[in-house]
């Protein structure tokens, strides 16, 4: 999340400080990154202490990744991946790519199927 213009900034610094304070563990993780990218010096304290106090946190990022949204170092910013066209997720590269991973995975699902072994009880008769 980037605050593109500069008077809003107070305000949605106070909204994402109210949002980090919301009970639902796992929702203030999922918004850590994002948050992470404000440059506002308190509000990054705020998100380095909620990151040391939740355990789900870890699972969603890590302080280094952190630091660098805040400090704009990312490589791909999190406010950056809201802009790019979704359409590029369909491209034929991707989608060569999804059909291979599908068929690999189609694959092998078939070749368990075939050698699983079935307990005897399905083979009696009631």
């Amino acid at each position: 999340m980037g605050v593109t213009d500069e008077s809003m900034k107070e305000k949605v610094v106070g909204v994402c400080k109210k949002f980090l304070e919301d009970e639902n563990e796992e929702f203030v993780c999922l918004l850590l990154p994002e948050v992470a990218e404000i440059k506002d010096k308190e509000l990054f304290e705020t998100v380095k202490k909620k990151f040391r106090e939740l355990p789900f946190a870890k699972k969603v990022t890590d302080m280094e990744d952190l630091t660098e949204l805040h400090e704009g170092r990312s490589r791909i910013p999190e406010y950056v991946k809201c802009l790019k066209d979704p359409w590029e997720h369909f491209s034929e590269k991707n989608l060569e790519e999804l059909r291979s991973i599908y068929t690999l995975l189609s694959t092998e699902k078939d070749a368990r199927r075939n050698t699983r072994e079935f307990p005897e009880s399905l083979y009696q008769d009631p």
